[in-house]
């Protein structure tokens, strides 16, 4: 697995993508159109952006991610990349 696959770059919102762009949110100065341009330049700057409803979803979420990254780099330094031994397994 190559560097950029064990250190990916990801961004986490807090919020809901619908509420955004509906510009239901508590704040006034951010455009909806705004955030849809930035997120179109991370895009292409392969930066994934998730979206979580609720402060326990994102840290749920960073969780999950930081986990599965800890499990790559176990496998890469063992030698057993492309086994998936974690499945049905959990911390």
């Amino acid at each position: 697995m190559n560097n950029q696959q064990i250190h990916p770059k990801i961004i986490i919102i807090e919020g809901v993508w619908t509420e955004i762009i509906l510009h239901q949110y508590n704040h006034p100065e951010v455009q909806p159109r705004f955030v849809r341009k930035q997120m179109a330049r991370l895009a292409f700057m392969d930066v994934h952006v998730l979206f979580a409803d609720n402060p326990t979803a994102a840290a749920g979420m960073a969780w999950g991610l930081f986990h599965e990254r800890e499990n790559i780099i176990a496998e890469e330094i063992l030698g057993n990349a492309g086994n998936d031994h974690s499945q049905g397994t959990s911390r």
